[in-house]
């Protein structure tokens, strides 16, 4: 699970976020399971931390690479905290955490499911109480978002994203 555009506060977060878009249609598209974050469904059911708050901010990183191993940590798999940060991480190789994990997660109610459609196009499912929502653009994104993450990403160095 990632964080939306709505949860990216600050240059570095935005233009982070920049990176990832370009790579986030192949992740799909190669399988990969990609949940988008949404804060206002997370606030509403009260199971992720207190959003809108100065203490809801997404910086741990938990990673379930193939259901069988975990990365935890602080850092993000990039070129700028791999050579520049004083964060840390570890790769663990257990299916019993890597299942312990998946089950703590609360990806449907909590966030959007981002897929790729029968044409072609990306989309977001949120699924609640049984019935599916979907949109055809990134929920809850304000166009301001999207085009400070874009410019942002044009003027970072690539391997910092």
């Amino acid at each position: 699970m990632l964080g939306s555009p709505v949860n990216h506060d600050g240059v570095i977060a935005m233009s982070s976020r920049s990176g990832y878009l370009e790579y986030r249609r192949d992740m799909v598209e190669m399988g990969v399971d990609l949940y988008e974050l949404s804060p206002t469904l997370a606030r509403s059911e009260r199971r992720l931390g207190q959003f809108g708050t100065t203490y809801a901010a997404l910086h741990m990183k938990t990673i379930v690479f193939d259901r069988k191993s975990v990365f935890l940590g602080s850092m993000n798999l990039d070129g700028r905290s791999e050579q520049y940060n004083t964060e840390v991480g570890v790769m663990i190789r257990s299916e019993a955490l890597a299942r312990e994990i998946i089950s703590l997660m609360d990806f449907e109610s909590s966030s959007y499911r981002v897929v790729v459609g029968p044409e072609g196009q990306l989309k977001w499912v949120n699924r609640r109480a049984g019935h599916n929502s979907i949109y055809l653009s990134e929920p809850e994104a304000e166009i301001n978002r999207k085009i400070g993450a874009a410019l942002l990403g044009l003027l970072i160095p690539h391997d910092w994203l």
